[in-house]
């Protein structure tokens, strides 16, 4: 900033504040205080819709002030304070953390010990704030943070934190014990308290689905520019229901449920402002019944419209028409993998003709650029399945003249509860002479540009999300990429599992039979060694 005084962070919180434009009000004026942290920029963040509810939920109850708080730009970066006002986390006798990706657990155990906080929950004190966990990487392997975090939500926020209210008011803040405060929160259904449960038994934390048909869909409460998505979310639904074999979403989520399409409108009619670009949320968006009709209901409306990537086998002519009249110039196509063999392996019932009849619709649709997401190194993959990448996307630039292809290459990473959680991941050194090879070919194709990640970064998201209780400890002690415990977590990950393997996140009932899960990975087996 300009001037002779410095740069405060009153002025830099102030900025973001300022900018937010609120479409949700929420009594915010509880007697306890809690900090909701989101281990990753404001950017980032306040375009998580998750994020969001959790705030709104929390504030609904009438017993928490809320605040927010990020991981904030240089000089502010190592300074773990709340966006409100200005407090320090340690101050805080709640803190809740918000987790989506992985690689943000670096950021977690950074912030705590910034705002000298212990790492380690068993090293924490009374006089600490109780650490709440939840978000999609825990509720299918908290093992990895279990001994970081003091309690984590296992399951949806709109199950957890009513309950999880009813033990909190009856907290005295600065008398009642640490440890009977977590002995009451581990008798909540689907609250993991790793320092009570100790060593869990298979299936003792029930995973928490919340009953969409008694619920608003999840909106946003602010809109601001300084998000990555600076628009109105809406959830349209939860989870997917096509099964397939390397998704998370598709499985931690089940059942797969959607609002009908007139409760998401009149949701938004009763919170967003007439021209908001309206940002539609879901992981199977496609799948959405009359998809078409409710972008169309939007522009009467004089909303503007935000998708995510769509199937191309849902890509309906009346859909492309209401993309064009909405004026959508950009669709993202996720075909996973270049060759029809590979497809049946993971699931993913595409045909070549099928996306190709698509990027044509989409073409003719005068759609200004597409995205094409693909994931290498797959269980099973040979080198002609990544030439069949190349040949897909020649195929569809081919389709488009000339105008813009963007080819999104990214790592296959094991989840749990997947079919694949069994599945070794490829090693750092086969992904990048595999990203070599496909960046040199796609690169000759004209008007095609790739985007790569780190296949460093890739392969760390992989001993996190697979990882147990030592990398956990690794993480604690600041030295993940030093301890000799990574030689063993790099083992595990690039090793096969068996049925019989003890998994690290065996103690979640996920309310998917392991056995099931087994059997679509043997039926992915089967269809890789026929198709040779």
């Amino acid at each position: 900033m300009s001037g002779d005084k410095p740069f405060t962070f009153k002025q830099y919180s102030d900025a973001f504040l300022s900018a937010e434009k609120t479409r949700r009000s929420v009594n915010n004026t509880g007697p306890i205080p809690i900090a909701l942290v989101y281990p990753n920029s404001y950017s980032v963040g306040m375009s998580s819709l998750g994020y969001q509810t959790v705030y709104r939920l929390f504030a609904q109850q009438n017993l928490f002030q809320c605040e927010r708080c990020f991981v904030y730009d240089p000089p502010f970066y190592r300074r773990p304070l709340t966006l409100e006002t200005r407090k320090d986390l340690s101050t805080f006798p709640f803190i809740a953390f918000s987790v989506s990706f992985e690689l943000d657990y670096f950021q977690f155990v950074l912030m705590l010990q910034n705002a000298g906080i212990p790492a380690r929950a068993d090293q924490r004190r009374d006089s600490d704030p109780i650490i709440f966990c939840g978000g999609v990487t825990t509720f299918y392997n908290p093992a990895v943070l279990a001994p970081i975090v003091d309690a984590f939500f296992i399951g949806e926020a709109e199950v957890l934190i009513p309950d999880v209210t009813k033990v909190l008011e009856n907290v005295v803040i600065g008398t009642t014990g640490r440890r009977e405060i977590l002995q009451n929160l581990s008798e909540i259904t689907g609250c993991y308290v790793p320092l009570i449960h100790q060593t869990p038994c298979a299936g003792l934390i029930k995973r928490q689905y919340a009953d969409i048909s008694k619920l608003e869909p999840a909106t946003s409460v602010w809109i601001t520019p300084k998000a990555h998505f600076g628009m109105f979310l809406v959830e349209v639904g939860r989870g997917c229901g096509r099964g397939c074999r390397f998704c998370a979403a598709g499985h931690v989520y089940l059942p797969f449920r959607c609002w009908l399409p007139e409760i998401v409108f009149k949701t938004i009619e009763k919170y967003a402002q007439s021209g908001d670009k309206i940002g539609l949320v879901g992981a199977a968006l496609s799948d959405f019944r009359q998809l078409d009709k409710l972008i169309n209901k939007l522009m009467e409306s004089n909303y503007k419209i935000g998708l995510s990537s769509l199937r191309s086998d849902r890509l309906s002519n009346d859909l492309l028409q209401a993309l064009k009249k909405s004026g959508v110039m950009s669709v993202t196509l996720a075909p996973e993998a270049g060759s029809e063999r590979l497809r049946r392996i993971i699931n993913k019932q595409l045909t070549e003709e099928t996306i190709l009849q698509a990027a044509e619709r989409l073409s003719r649709a005068n759609i200004a650029d597409i995205k094409l997401y693909f994931m290498i190194g797959l269980p099973f993959e040979t080198q002609n399945d990544l030439a069949s990448i190349v040949k897909l996307v020649k195929l569809t630039s081919d389709i488009f003249n000339g105008r813009s292809i963007h080819t999104s290459l990214n790592a296959f990473v094991p989840k749990p509860f997947t079919p694949f959680q069994w599945a070794r991941m490829e090693t750092e050194a086969n992904l990048k002479k595999k990203r070599k090879w496909l960046n040199n070919e796609l690169r000759r194709i004209k008007s095609v540009t790739v985007t790569n990640k780190s296949s460093r970064e890739e392969v760390l998201q992989g001993i996190l999300s697979v990882g147990d209780t030592n990398v956990g400890d690794a993480l604690c002690s600041g030295k993940l990429l030093a301890t000799t415990k990574l030689k063993t977590a790099f083992d595990w990950l690039y090793s096969e599992k068996f049925f019989e393997t003890p998994l690290p996140w065996d103690y979640i009932d996920c309310g998917i039979e392991k056995r099931r899960l087994w059997n679509s990975w043997q039926e992915a087996k089967r269809i890789a060694n026929e198709a040779g």
